[in-house]
């Protein structure tokens, strides 16, 4: 069953385009990593999905009544409260979209803040002000935890986390059948929990079915034919561009239509988004030379 929709999203930051024509299907229960490189704009979905960001133009449709809770990257203010009491809030704090909160037993409440606070190795009875950031944050990821949400969004869930702490997370994720989307550098965390895995690439939402280890080969396999189509496509543009420098002969009417298909293929080609990599950047010391250059 559909939860969520994304069609024909168009979201953008000042010059930066964050979704072009995006689109994107989320079915209840899946486990989706996010993934795509650092500020591409994995966060920014996370706040749409949540309904913190407004599409520029599109369509964003969420089912009525969906109870969704949120980890976000920012560390909370500091507040005079228990860690306790701010996972509790957690439980309370699930706005559904389009219709009214559920009523949580009283008899409930305890064990289920009780568990996550035991998950997370949290110091129950400590102020969130008399907590570090981490600590602060690792009290939040309890909150959105806590609340049982038909939806889960978690940006970082392992940021502060022991690794005796991320495995008990982990667990706790491939056991609930709540439908989780999460952002992580965490590759294993990523690797046993993910049935699916949707990269944001220039603009654009891309799915590909499995972990992260199945992803990595659905890509490489489709960056291959990706590099193939444009090596062919810049072939041919070279090619009209020599013809086009004869002169005379491309400005005869016979070859009217071929000047206005290079003119067609030197738009495709300045339209066309290169893939962003990373470089490495390396710069050997040398001796300074005594000889005026």
């Amino acid at each position: 069953m559909n939860i969520v929709r994304l069609v024909g999203a168009e979201l953008a930051y000042g010059e930066q385009k964050l979704l072009s024509d995006a689109s994107f299907v989320l079915q209840a229960g899946e486990k989706v990593a996010l993934i795509g490189r650092n500020g591409i704009g994995k966060s920014t979905l996370l706040k749409l999905l949540q309904g913190e960001v407004v599409l520029d133009d599109g369509e964003l449709w969420v089912e009525q009544g969906l109870r969704v809770a949120a980890l976000h990257q920012s560390v909370p203010d500091v507040v005079d409260q228990t860690i306790f009491d701010i996972i509790k809030l957690g439980i309370y704090n699930i706005e559904p979209t389009g219709g009214e909160a559920d009523e949580v037993a009283d008899w409930n409440i305890e064990h289920r803040v009780e568990k996550i606070i035991d998950v997370l190795e949290l110091p129950g009875e400590k102020l969130m002000s008399e907590c570090s950031g981490g600590l602060r944050r690792r009290a939040m990821l309890g909150q959105a935890l806590v609340g049982n949400a038909d939806l889960l969004l978690l940006d970082e869930p392992t940021n502060h986390l022991e690794i005796a702490a991320i495995d008990k997370l982990q667990d706790m994720l491939l056991a609930t059948t709540t439908t989780v989307i999460m952002v992580s550098h965490d590759r294993a965390l990523v690797d046993k929990v993910a049935s699916r895995i949707v990269e944001l690439d220039r603009g654009t939402l891309i799915s590909y079915p499995g972990n992260y280890a199945e992803y990595l080969v659905r890509k490489q396999l489709n960056d291959e034919i990706e590099a193939t189509a444009n090596k062919k496509f810049d072939r041919n543009l070279a090619q009209e561009e020599v013809w086009i420098r004869q002169g005379i002969k491309a400005r005869r009417t016979r070859n009217e239509g071929r000047v206005r298909r290079l003119q067609s293929l030197r738009k495709e080609r300045s339209a066309r988004v290169l893939k962003q990599g990373s470089a490495r950047l390396s710069v050997d010391a040398q001796h300074q030379s005594g000889s005026i250059v």
